[in-house]
């Protein structure tokens, strides 16, 4: 099993926060308060279904998930160890990032 966290582009005008946010909801049907930055990395990947090389810039924060679920999200939520289950991340930085948010 290959795991990300929560993320995507931002829209328009976004911050890093608001889409944060927007993105934990969309994916997780979760609405989050942000308890603080973790930090930024970016990340060259390669798409093997496009066959081409991707920049990733990402901006990682704690939080904790607010309120009850606001319903289904389009991806399905899995409790990992940050240290254990390491490999399990699909993008090195989205392992780091979790190893800092304890």
């Amino acid at each position: 099993m290959r795991c990300w966290l929560p993320g995507g582009e931002s829209h328009p005008r976004e911050s890093p926060e608001t889409t944060a946010a927007r993105e934990v909801r969309e994916e997780l049907g979760r609405g989050v308060r942000l308890d603080g930055r973790i930090g930024e990395a970016v990340q060259f990947f390669y798409a093997h279904t496009e066959q081409c090389w991707y920049e990733m810039t990402a901006v990682f924060f704690r939080g904790t998930f607010q309120g009850a679920p606001l319903g289904a999200g389009t991806d399905e939520l899995a409790w990992l160890d940050a240290d254990r289950d390491r490999a399990s991340f699909f993008h090195a930085c989205h392992a780091w990032a979790a190893s800092q948010a304890q």
